[in-house]
């Protein structure tokens, strides 16, 4: 995620240009500003060694992976007075740069605030989130898509996976729907996020179609996220930075709104999970 003092500007000078010339690449010689923190966190109820991820943004003609920060303190405390250490990427992989666990496994619980707090250089990043429920997932059933099957450029890439589970209604939810195959993240299209409150989904959802596709053989997973109001807007507002087309008329992209102090970047989410999974027969 840039940084919107790097994009909001540069982005309205860069569409003016290129609305009058389209022969030659120019390049703006940007001021100097703070890297502002990126921090990503995610709490389940789930009994294991939990991250936080912290990095800093890039300027805007930089590309590669975001720089990490190793030396940060990072911990996490309940509002009941308990508190968990987060120590920097104890296994060494590089696939964690940037990443800090629990020191110890806990899982988080529903009715419980939690307080992240990220020391750096002198600054304090806090943040609060609470486990709310989530509604079970009954069963998954299959079905093939006919259409899917008579267009797709794939072979076997035409079965949906069905969710079937009831939605209560009397108390505003919000959730994140993640689809997998074979253990891996998939998406209709790499911008898709699936977030929705319990509004657009009604109180029965009775058989909801996958929006990805499986082959046979393959293993589906169906995962959903509990979210508080502040993680759904976060995902709201990334859906539509990921959908901006950066027309003339579009609107400049702007970071989502972040429920993480001193301008960071990012959101500290604290989910309870409903998972399900079965293989594609």
């Amino acid at each position: 995620m840039k940084n919107k003092n790097y994009i909001a500007i540069p982005l309205t000078y860069l569409t003016l240009m290129l609305a009058f010339s389209c022969e030659e690449v120019v390049i703006i010689n940007l001021p100097e500003t703070e890297r502002k923190i990126v921090i990503e966190g995610l709490l389940t109820d789930e009994f294991k060694s939990h991250y936080i991820r912290v990095s800093q943004v890039m300027d805007f003609y930089e590309s590669g992976a975001f720089p990490v920060v190793t030396d940060a303190e990072v911990f996490v405390t309940t509002d009941e007075g308990e508190m968990f250490r987060y120590i920097y990427n104890p296994t060494g992989e590089i696939l964690y740069a940037g990443y800090y666990f629990s020191e110890q496994e806990y899982a988080g619980r529903p009715g419980i605030s939690y307080s992240m707090k990220v020391l750096l250089g002198g600054i304090e990043f806090t943040a609060i989130d609470s486990m709310v429920g989530v509604t079970s997932i009954d069963s998954l059933g299959t079905r093939i898509n006919e259409d899917e099957k008579a267009n797709t450029e794939f072979d076997s890439l035409y079965w949906e996976v069905l969710l079937y589970a009831s939605e209560p209604q009397e108390v505003k939810n919000y959730y994140l729907f993640n689809f997998y195959r074979n253990g891996q993240l998939a998406r209709d299209d790499v911008t898709d996020i699936y977030a929705f409150d319990d509004t657009a989904l009604g109180g029965s959802l009775d058989g909801l179609a996958s929006p990805v596709f499986y082959a046979k053989g393959d293993t589906a997973t169906v995962e959903i996220m509990s979210l508080t109001r502040s993680g759904y807007i976060y995902y709201f507002d990334l859906v539509n930075i990921l959908n901006n087309d950066s027309g003339f008329f579009s609107p400049p992209p702007t970071n989502p709104r972040s429920n993480i102090s001193e301008g960071a970047v990012g959101i500290w989410q604290v989910s309870a999970v409903s998972r399900k999974k079965l293989v594609i027969k």
